[in-house]
C-alpha cells in the first residue's frame, strides 16, 4: 500500500504543481504543491526505503499501511484545506514515529553496508518524530515564547530525513571510510539543527555560518563524485551544491523586493536535483537498471528542471504543460521499480 501511495502522491505532486494557483494557501509560505511534494512524495519513498524486514521485523507490514493511511489522510486535508484532518495525520505520524525510533533493530557488525547506513537512518528516525512534533505544534499555534513557529518550516524538517536515507547510501558509492561517515553525519545533523534554529530565532549569521559549513560538506563529496568519474553522482551532489547556494543568496537576499523568486528556486532546486532525482536513482540501482536505462528516466527529470526555471517567472502555459508532460515521463520508473517482483 505504501507503493501505491508513493506513486500517488508524485502524480498528485505534477497536478498541484500546475494547478497551484487555483488551490488553497495552507499557511504563509506553504502551498497543497509544497507539502504533497515534500510530506506526500518524498518522506512517502524515504519511508519505503526505511520500512524493510531486516529494520522491523513483524512490525514492517503494519507500520507501512497504517503511515501509507496516515499520508493518504495527510494529502486530503491539504486538498480540501481542512485542519482537522492535517490534525490528525499528525497525531497518526507522531504516534508511528515513536515506534520508529523504539523498533529500529540495527544490523550487526558483520551486515555490510547496511551496519553503516544505521547511524544516518536511526538518526533520520528521531528527525522524524521532532518533525512531527513541530508540525502539529506549528499547526495550531504560532509562537513558542518569544519565537515565531511557520508552518512552512515542515518543508524543511520533513526533507531532511530523505537527506540523511541519500547520504547514507551515496557515502558506500564514494567508498568513505567509517571516520569520514562519523564525520559527515555529525557535520549534517549538526549543521541542519542549527540552520533550523536559525531560522526561527531569525539570526542571519547563525543561518550563514551553518549553511557554509554544509556546503563545505558538500562540496567536498562533489569533487569525491567527480574523481572517481562516477557521473551519477555528480549530478546529484552538483544538484544539492546549487540548492545550498541559492539558499545562501535567499539569506543574504532576503529582504530584496525579489527574494521570493529566489526561495522558489531554491525549493525546486532541492525537489528536482537532489529529492525526487535520489529517489529516482535509488530505486533504479537496486533495480538492477544499467547506466544507459537509468538515463532513459534521470533525462526528462532534469529536462524539466531546466524548463521550469524560466517557465515560473514567465508563466507561459505550453511550457509549463511540457513541464508536467516531462516530470510525468521521468516517473514511469516508478510502476516498473515499485510493483517489481523480488
Amino acid at each position: 500500500m505504501l507503493r501505491a501511495i508513493c506513486l500517488l502522491n508524485f502524480v498528485l505532486t505534477g497536478l498541484t504543481g500546475y494547478f497551484y494557483q487555483s488551490l488553497p494557501q495552507l499557511a504563509p509560505g506553504i502551498n497543497v504543491h509544497g507539502l504533497i511534494g515534500v510530506l506526500g512524495f518524498g518522506y512517502t519513498a524515504f519511508l519505503h526505503f526505511l520500512i524493510t524486514p531486516p529494520r522491523y521485523g513483524n512490525w514492517s507490514r503494519p507500520l507501512r499501511s497504517l503511515l501509507a493511511l496516515t499520508t493518504l489522510v495527510l494529502c486530503g486535508g491539504a486538498l480540501l484545506n481542512q485542519t482537522w484532518l492535517l490534525n490528525g495525520a499528525g497525531v497518526g505520524g507522531l504516534g508511528l514515529s515513536i515506534v520508529l525510533v523504539w523498533q529500529y533493530r540495527r544490523g550487526p557488525a558483520g551486515w555490510g553496508v547496511h551496519h553503516r547506513e544505521d547511524l544516518f537512518l536511526q538518526t533520520a528516525t528521531v528527525i522524524s518524530l521532532l518533525s512531527w512534533l513541530y508540525f502539529l505544534y506549528s499547526l495550531n499555534f504560532t509562537t513558542f515564547w518569544l519565537l515565531e513557529c511557520p508552518f512552512s518550516h515542515i518543508l524543511l524538517a520533513f526533507s531532511f530525513p530523505l537527506s540523511l536515507l541519500l547520504f547514507a547510501r551515496y557515502v558506500n558509492l564514494l567508498r568513505l571510510s567509517d571516520q569520514r561517515l562519523a564525520q559527515t553525519v555529525t557535520v549534517l545533523v549538526g549543521g541542519v539543527l542549527l540552520l533550523f534554529a536559525g531560522l526561527l530565532t531569525q539570526l542571519g549569521w547563525l543561518k550563514t555560518v551553518s549553511g557554509g559549513a554544509l556546503l563545505l560538506l558538500i562540496f567536498l563529496y562533489l569533487y569525491r563524485a567527480l574523481k572517481l568519474r562516477n557521473p551519477a553522482l555528480s549530478v546529484a551532489f552538483g544538484g544539492l551544491l546549487l540548492t545550498g547556494l541559492s539558499g545562501i543568496w535567499y539569506v543574504l537576499a532576503e529582504h530584496w523586493q525579489h527574494a521570493h523568486l529566489i526561495l522558489v528556486y531554491h525549493a525546486h532546486l532541492a525537489h528536482f536535483a537532489w529529492g525526487v532525482y535520489g529517489i529516482f536513482y535509488l530505486l533504479l540501482l537496486d533495480a538492477g537498471f544499467s547506466p544507459r536505462r537509468q538515463l532513459l528516466f534521470l533525462t526528462p527529470l532534469l529536462l524539466a528542471l531546466l524548463m521550469l526555471l524560466p517557465g515560473m517567472i514567465y508563466q507561459t502555459p505550453g511550457l509549463l504543460i511540457a513541464v508536467l508532460m516531462l516530470f510525468w515521463a521521468s516517473g514511469l520508473c516508478l510502476p516498473l521499480v515499485l510493483f517489481r517482483k523480488r
